[in-house]
């Protein structure tokens, strides 16, 4: 698995991939709760009228001195090229997330979905496990930053659209993330 955002074709913004980790949450309540059924796909499946996600993920440190934990910047996910060459035999490479925590440091994350060690899926909304994949990039040797410009342009768009913490705000109100807990999984039954 490689420790850098390198190729990255399909870029995600703060937003997308917040939809795209806390759908990735919902597994568990399947069933379980009243607005979570096996026709629900993703968070946009859920009642508009009761659930806001256009906010960046956020994964709370319960220490007081992880600076308010890790906050979702984007993320990208490389693919085989259709036009043939050296990358037509490619598959769909790991979701990578840059993070950033409430200290201003960035944080790197990589998951496959086949892999039960670091598939959100696998994860079974469990927060524990997913702050334990996140790698300060500190500390990842040859760790290299999107290239420009698309960093800059993506942090000036998640800004335009609203990006919380381009105000300076890390509590942000997201309503799907209640799907994603401590411990992870679903209560006996939500009604």
């Amino acid at each position: 698995m490689r420790d850098e955002i390198g190729s990255i074709e399909f870029p995600f913004s703060a937003f997308s991939i917040n939809r795209r980790i806390a759908t990735m949450g919902l597994h568990p309540y399947e069933g379980r709760h009243p607005d979570v059924t096996e026709r629900t796909l993703s968070v946009g499946d859920l009642p508009p009228d009761r659930y806001t996600f256009e906010a960046p993920f956020r994964v709370p440190d319960p220490s007081p001195r992880a600076g308010g934990g890790w906050v979702a910047v984007m993320a990208t996910e490389t693919h085989g090229s259709p036009f043939g060459g050296p990358a037509a035999n490619m598959g769909i490479g790991p979701l990578q997330i840059l993070w950033v925590s409430g200290r201003g440091e960035w944080g790197f994350s990589a998951h496959w979905t086949g892999d039960s060690k670091t598939s959100l899926y696998a994860m079974y909304s469990s927060l524990a496990k997913l702050r334990a994949h996140i790698r300060p990039v500190r500390d990842i040797p040859g760790f290299r930053m999107p290239k420009e410009p698309l960093f800059s342009n993506l942090l000036k768009a998640n800004e335009e659209e609203g990006w919380p913490l381009a105000r300076g705000e890390v509590e942000v109100r997201n309503d799907a993330m209640q799907f994603w807990t401590e411990e992870g999984g679903a209560p006996a039954l939500v009604i």
